[in-house]
């Protein structure tokens, strides 16, 4: 009934601003107080917001244009062994972020693995340097941020009408088709895809941190963890908080109504065959996955000292291995549980179908710290105890 589905849609805004109006309500009464905001805006702040944007910026146009590549040579290019590239483009994103920053520091270290194997003594310096950079961040963000791009725009390759690539290949080249008719008709995917890449980018903590760049959600994570400064943390946060929502308005309008995700084998037409084509796709994709598959796991491998002492640490953290385990997964129960009716209100039409979008958009622009924070003040204000536990 229209009754039900409003109370429906009010109880999903309210469950998504919960720890948004928690934030809002603690800023407020700081701003009531003491506080002197002011001290926090200073010439570091002013450095590290740009570094921020820089990375984002450079992480979203690098992950935009090789993961669309990959994407089109897996799904239209007659390239070798594309079904077991098609198998592990995915790998590098299950692979934690840090291993993939602590990869790329043993391998462009000074004393690193592209030192020792090439004599690259007198070189090392540049190595290092380029490492502990911007460029180097946005190297390890795009390795590891890529395979979204890849998967979003692979379904969108699934969605396009095959007549019209059909009919164009008739009186055209492949690569003309390519270019005035698959690409235009899944533009939507790769803008959407490569702004969720400059979300997930703005709220990147620890690939930045381990390479030694200054981001803002290091500095915020300092005010909290180091200064035991929430207001500092939540002032800090206001001008990346209110980008990245209007971000998140952006992402609203531009993946509404568009299918994201297909996984039916039926629908991929390969007609990129030429042979050049097919060695530009070999290369492209071997880069990708030595880069991002085969260095992150060889290198782990050849950093165990031995099988004893791999198990004997294994061992020892087991009780840890299977809590996490257990929260991932009653984690992952949850969002199921909230997405469905989520799902539901957004695939009915209502008057407030925007809103509900929007905020359920919301948790993905709040960075992580500052969520739980106001997660926190808002079970305190309501007297929900639970909510201030691992629970």
């Amino acid at each position: 009934s229209p009754s039900l589905l409003t109370t429906a849609c009010i109880i999903t805004i309210m469950l998504f601003c919960l720890p948004a109006g928690g934030y809002i309500a603690f800023l407020l009464s700081q701003l009531q107080s003491d506080a002197d905001p002011a001290r926090l805006f200073q010439g570091q702040y002013f450095k590290s917001l740009w570094n921020t944007l820089i990375l984002a910026f450079g992480t979203t146009v690098c992950t935009g244009v090789l993961g669309t590549l990959q994407a089109v040579f897996l799904q239209r290019g007659r390239v070798p062994w594309r079904m077991f590239f098609l198998s592990s483009y995915f790998i590098p994103f299950l692979i934690p972020p840090y291993i993939h920053a602590i990869t790329w520091s043993k391998i462009l270290d000074a004393n690193g693995l592209l030192v020792q194997l090439f004599s690259l003594s007198e070189s090392r310096q540049v190595l290092y340097g380029y490492l502990y950079s911007r460029a180097g961040a946005i190297l390890v963000l795009s390795i590891a941020f890529m395979p979204l791009v890849t998967t979003v725009v692979m379904a969108g390759l699934r969605t396009v009408y095959s007549r019209l690539e059909e009919t164009a290949l008739c009186n055209s080249t492949p690569a003309r088709v390519l270019r005035k008719i698959t690409l235009p008709l899944i533009a939507p995917h790769i803008l959407g895809s490569c702004l969720l890449v400059c979300l997930f980018t703005l709220n990147s903590f620890d690939i930045p941190d381990i390479l030694r760049v200054r981001v803002l959600s290091v500095e915020i994570f300092i005010q909290l963890a180091a200064m035991y400064d929430e207001a500092g943390a939540l002032f800090m946060s206001m001008p990346l908080l209110a980008f990245v929502l209007l971000l998140t308005l952006i992402i609203q309008r531009s993946m509404r109504g568009k299918i994201y995700f297909g996984f039916s084998a039926a629908q991929d037409r390969i007609f990129l065959t030429e042979k050049r084509y097919r060695l530009i796709g070999f290369f492209l994709l071997g880069t990708i996955w030595i880069l991002s598959v085969a260095l992150p796991c060889i290198l782990f491998i050849s950093a165990i000292p031995s099988i004893a002492i791999f198990c004997r640490s294994l061992s020892s953290a087991v009780n840890e291995l299977l809590y996490s385990t257990i929260l991932a997964s009653l984690c992952a129960l949850t969002i199921l549980i909230c997405s469905i009716p989520s799902a539901y209100l957004l695939a009915r039409r209502h008057k407030f179908q925007s809103l509900v979008d929007f905020f359920t958009l919301v948790p993905l622009a709040v960075p992580a710290a500052l969520f739980s924070l106001g997660l926190i003040k808002a079970a305190n204000f309501l007297d929900l105890q639970f909510l201030s536990s691992s629970s």
